[in-house]
């Protein structure tokens, strides 16, 4: 659950989104494999929420990846709509 203030922000702005990485491989790296997932030059958002501090470390701290901060679109959950 985010904090609250974060939650009011959201909500106050009509804006469902969560705070996430975009992590893709550096140019001229095929794919690479850290944090349990595998990135290639196209490159995914992940969920700050998904990751522990220890595996955002290993993100940021690679130098074969690139990592920017980012927000992705909030999806409710089973049940909510």
């Amino acid at each position: 659950m985010p904090p609250a203030d974060e939650h009011q922000q959201r909500e106050a702005h009509g804006v469902d989104e969560i705070p996430a990485v975009f992590v893709r491989t550096r140019r001229g790296i095929k794919s690479r494999r850290r944090a349990g997932h595998r990135f290639t030059r196209e490159g995914f958002g992940i969920a700050l929420s998904a990751l522990t501090d220890d595996q955002v470390a290993a993100l940021t701290e690679d130098p074969g990846l690139e990592v920017e901060e980012c927000t992705v679109p909030a999806e409710p959950d089973d049940g909510e709509a």
